[in-house]
């Protein structure tokens, strides 16, 4: 059962929400029904304690490589190397790209949150966490085919981009399913 106030799962018999002490109504029926057509929150649960922390680790420690051009060092070479032949136009791309995974971090610790705290904003920072990766991979695989004049598009790129785009879509339908549930 969830506080009709604050969105919190309530265990049955419960008389105070736990959480914002307003009243609980108790019928009897109503939990009934409640319990039967709640929907569940696993998924939820799923991407708030687990994949956007995952995820956000992952992009932060991509932003910095890209940021600070050691993402060239993992290759065996220096990002002075690159730049020097391929010019500061990549050198920039590389700086946005690292930026924006940066902030692509930072929008998934910002939904995890909002579904842990079951805030109402939670639908919008989800789908956005997925628009701001499915944008930033965009953008910089244009740029450095636009830079290096030759398309690096490819299957792995293909898969994120579909990937993300079937994730804003999934999860703003699952979220917009829950959205009696997610009210703080």
């Amino acid at each position: 059962m969830f506080c009709k106030s604050c969105g919190s799962e309530i265990a049955e018999g419960i008389s105070v929400c736990p959480n914002c002490g307003q009243p609980v109504e108790n019928v009897a029926m109503e939990v009934v029904l409640k319990k039967d057509t709640q929907p569940g929150l696993k998924w939820a649960h799923f991407l708030g304690y687990f994949a956007f922390w995952i995820g956000a680790a992952i992009n932060a420690y991509f932003g910095i490589t890209y940021l600070t051009g050691s993402v060239y060092e993992q290759q065996g070479t220096t990002a002075d190397m690159v730049y020097g032949v391929l010019g500061d136009s990549l050198k920039f791309l590389d700086k946005s790209y690292g930026f924006l995974l940066i902030c692509a971090a930072v929008c998934g610790i910002l939904a995890a949150l909002s579904i842990i705290k079951k805030k109402q904003n939670t639908r919008l920072l989800v789908c956005a966490t997925y628009v701001i990766a499915l944008v930033t991979v965009l953008i910089y695989v244009v740029g450095v085919s636009v830079v290096v004049d030759v398309s690096v598009f490819n299957a792995s790129i293909s898969g994120q981009l579909v990937v993300s785009l079937v994730m804003m879509v999934v999860n703003w339908i699952y979220f917009g399913n829950r959205k009696d549930i997610f009210v703080n």
